[in-house]
This record gives structure tokens, C-alpha cells and sequence, in this order.
């Protein structure tokens, strides 16, 4: 189901402009990266965050959830929205500018109830490299953050 799901996101995301491959790969790299960030918050687990970002950003992903964890909070992200607005390559580092809608909802670990919801819009830069001909998030950067 969830291979489903981002094949169909995948293919929304391409949609009827023209693209180079390599931009394709850029913006699959980025969804998947969101995909498997959501999945390791609600899972409480961030290693498969490796196929796809530097240990250093994954690092820095798991220290927050770990702080969400030993305040006894869960997270449940959704990305709702993402527009991709620039991308910019070299052969070997990327930025990509995006527009992404999340929903958040916090849950006590311990008693399964939940503590807050909200909605956020951020404007976010990603900086990947290519490593052994694979390209990986290696920093995000909020550019803007609206909550709604």
C-alpha cells in the first residue's frame, strides 16, 4: 500500500512539465526522504532514514525524536502538500527549494492520548550529494514557517 501510494504521489509530482532524469531522481529522493521521516516518527525508529540522508542529517533527526520520546510524546507527521519551486545541480550537490504542507499530531507515549494538532507551511531548502552514485538529503534548511 505504501509503494502504491508513493508511486501515485511520484507520478502527481511529475505531472506534465518536462523534467530531466536527474531532477526526477532529485525530487524522488525527497519525497522518500519525507516518507520514511513520517513513518520513522510514528514507528519511533529513523535507521531506514539512511537509505536516503547522510548519517549526520539522520543524526539530527533522531536526537528530536529521542527529545519528543523522553518528554513522552509521539509524532505523527503528514505531509498534506509539496510543490517543488527550484532546483539547482551539480554532478555531485543539489539544492532544491520546496513548499510543503504538514499536519502534526502529538500523542502521549504513555497514555495514548492526544496532547496537540496543528498545521504548519514551510518554505524548505534541501542540500544533497551524490555518494556512490546515490543521491542523499544531507541538510534542510527552514527558509519560512507559517502555522495554520
Amino acid at each position: 500500500m505504501k509503494k502504491v501510494f508513493l508511486l501515485g504521489l511520484m507520478l502527481i509530482l511529475s505531472g506534465c512539465t518536462s523534467v530531466s532524469k536527474d531532477e526526477q531522481i532529485l525530487k524522488d529522493t525527497i519525497v522518500k526522504y519525507n516518507t520514511l521521516l513520517a513513518e520513522g516518527y510514528q514507528k519511533l525508529n529513523m535507521t531506514p532514514l539512511l537509505h536516503v540522508a547522510t548519517e549526520e542529517q539522520s543524526q539530527i533527526v533522531y536526537h528530536h525524536m529521542s527529545a519528543l520520546g523522553e518528554a513522552d510524546i509521539k509524532m505523527i507527521a503528514k505531509l498534506e502538500k509539496i510543490d517543488f519551486l527550484d532546483i539547482k545541480n551539480t554532478q555531485d550537490k543539489a539544492e532544491v527549494k520546496t513548499k510543503e504542507e504538514w499536519d502534526y499530531v502529538h500523542i502521549s507515549i504513555n497514555s495514548g492520548k492526544t496532547i496537540s494538532e496543528n498545521s504548519v507551511i514551510y518554505k524548505l531548502k534541501y542540500t544533497l550529494i551524490k555518494k556512490a552514485d546515490k543521491w542523499h538529503v544531507a541538510e534542510i534548511k527552514i527558509e519560512s514557517e507559517e502555522k495554520i
